[in-house]
């Protein structure tokens, strides 16, 4: 019995092919980001974030319309492929020569009733994506955190043996899923 129990560690330890502290952690970071993203007020000139919000919708088949931006600008990116799509950078100031971004999803859809129905989400990805190309130091600083935030997830788990709090799938694959 004691060498069935040594064969198999998976089957009472956990499964040895979950990777859900790996998922946890990796969310984690991506959380970090987010946050970072969120509460990121810039103070670099608004043609060095024209450049990197122009590169980052055009990487995500969005067309951002001619035209200077302001730090008060609201600039609608039309999708490229799908009409019921587009992005919105929505610049803000603070204080004299500082802004923030805020950049979100417009998606509409046929409503079952026939009638139309928009749905609108803050991109904060994209929002980091924007950030750490535009701020080095600040990137840096962010990952290092997220980083260290990663790590500590890492070290607590969230394993199949208490269940995927993340909603990853990797779970699913185990033969001990705990529900």
């Amino acid at each position: 019995m004691a060498l069935a129990i040594l064969c198999a560690p998976g089957f009472f330890q956990g499964c040895s092919g979950c990777t859900c502290e790996e998922c946890f952690s990796q969310g984690v970071g991506t959380q970090v980001r987010r946050e970072a993203a969120k509460d990121y007020v810039y103070s670099a000139p608004i043609s060095e974030t024209e450049r990197e919000v122009r590169a980052y919708a055009k990487g995500q088949s969005f067309e951002v319309p001619n035209g200077a931006f302001t730090r008060s600008s609201r600039i609608v990116a039309p999708h490229t492929v799908s009409a019921d799509r587009q992005l919105t950078f929505g610049f803000s100031p603070v204080g004299k020569d500082r802004y923030r971004l805020e950049v979100t999803q417009t998606s509409t859809y046929t409503a079952g009733d026939g009638g139309v129905d928009r749905r609108t989400s803050r991109e904060l990805e994209g929002e980091w994506e924007i950030a750490s190309h535009v701020d080095l130091e600040f990137a840096a600083k962010t990952n290092e955190r997220a980083e260290r935030s990663s790590d500590r997830a890492k070290t607590v788990g969230r394993g199949c043996d208490r269940g995927c709090e993340l909603g990853c799938r990797a779970c699913e694959a185990c033969d001990r899923v705990v529900r």
